[in-house]
């Protein structure tokens, strides 16, 4: 059987996120959005042991790690611990099952928060890739279905888009040779 991927995650995205059980082998996970996670890489702080919980917090929640082997821990409130584990669900409240728990220099936390800024970051040009394409996209399909031979008025286009971009992306279409200006403001499709 094969080992499932330990996916970097803050707590917050757990701590949100809906646990799945699952019937038979396959592993029980998380799901945040339209991700699964079984098996977690989370960075923390120590912020306290009792009742033989180890509680983490990583700036964005705090969660406890549950260890079924009678595992000690042996951490002090503020040191930076790496854990990779399994996400688990008791009574509505989730916590992780640890298999890898190690003591790490506090820098690596600066380097999560810029991986985590990275994906925000990259999440956001798609999103703006796809607006444009749906920009693009009315542009055309509004010179098609109002162009009765003659063309369609740049004017009547910026009336039925209320974009600021929209003349930006007339322009970009006619650069790109989508539409072509068969006279000044009056556009057509090629």
């Amino acid at each position: 059987m094969k080992r499932e991927t330990a996916f970097k995650v803050r707590i917050k995205d757990i701590l949100n996120g809906r646990y799945i059980v699952n019937e038979g082998w396959n592993p029980n996970y998380i799901e945040i959005g339209n991700r699964r996670f079984s098996r977690v890489n989370v960075l923390g702080t120590v912020v306290g042991y009792e009742n033989g919980l180890l509680k983490i917090d990583d700036g964005t929640g705090e969660i406890a790690l549950r260890s079924f082997e009678n595992e000690s821990f042996d951490f002090s409130t503020g040191d930076v611990v790496l854990v990779i584990g399994r996400p688990r669900e008791f009574n509505e409240t989730k916590f992780i099952v640890p298999e890898i728990v190690k003591k790490i220099d506090l820098r690596w936390i600066k380097v999560r928060q810029l991986e985590f800024k990275d994906i925000k970051e990259e999440k956001i040009e798609d999103v703006k890739e796809v607006l444009k394409e749906n920009l693009s996209n009315k542009i055309l399909e509004i010179i098609q279905s109002n162009d009765k031979e003659d063309g369609v008025k740049t004017e009547t286009i910026l009336e039925l888009i209320h974009s600021r971009n929209c003349e930006l992306e007339i322009k970009k279409l006619i650069e790109e040779g989508e539409i072509f200006e068969i006279r000044p403001g009056i556009l057509k499709l090629l």
